[in-house]
C-alpha cells in the first residue's frame, strides 16, 4: 500500500467567491435566494486585529470563507469538489476532509500504481481554480 498525505496551505483563505458561486450553481444546483444567502455569508466581510489596546484598521476580505464553522468547511468542500474527479482520473483512492487529502493505492511488484500516485500528486500540486494554483504542504 502506498499512501500520500496532502494538506492545502491557507486553504480557507484562498477561496475565490466568484468560483465558489459558479460551483454552487453548476455542480450543486444552488440558485436564487438560497445562492444569494450563501454568498452574503462569505462576501463583504472585514477583519481587524487587536493586540492589547492596539487595534488595526479594518480590511475587507476579497476571498476566503469563515473558518471555525460548519458552513465554512462545507463551502470549502464544495469549492474543491473537482479535486475528487481529478484524483479518480488516475485510478487512485482517496479520503478527503476539508483541506486534508490522503491518497492511497495498492502496489504489487509489477504495478504501475506508484507511478499513478506520483503523477496524481504532481497534478494536484499544480491544479488551478482560476485564482491560483493549489498549494500543498
Amino acid at each position: 500500500m502506498a499512501v500520500a498525505g496532502l494538506d492545502m496551505s491557507s486553504a480557507f483563505d484562498t477561496i475565490h467567491h466568484n468560483i465558489l458561486s459558479s460551483r454552487l450553481q453548476v455542480e450543486f444546483g444552488v440558485t436564487g435566494t438560497c445562492l444569494q444567502w450563501i454568498l452574503s455569508y462569505v462576501r463583504d466581510r472585514s477583519s481587524v486585529v487587536r493586540v492589547g489596546s492596539a487595534v488595526s484598521e479594518y480590511v475587507m476580505s476579497i476571498c476566503g470563507v469563515p473558518q471555525g464553522s460548519v458552513l465554512g468547511t462545507l463551502l470549502f468542500s464544495i469549492y474543491v469538489s473537482p479535486v475528487g474527479r481529478l484524483i479518480r482520473h488516475f485510478n487512485v483512492d482517496f479520503h478527503q476532509y476539508a483541506d486534508d487529502i490522503t491518497l492511497y493505492t495498492a502496489i504489487t511488484f509489477d504495478s504501475q500504481a506508484s507511478n499513478q500516485l506520483s503523477r496524481c500528486t504532481a497534478t494536484l500540486q499544480g491544479y488551478n481554480f482560476g485564482s491560483g494554483a493549489m498549494v500543498f504542504c
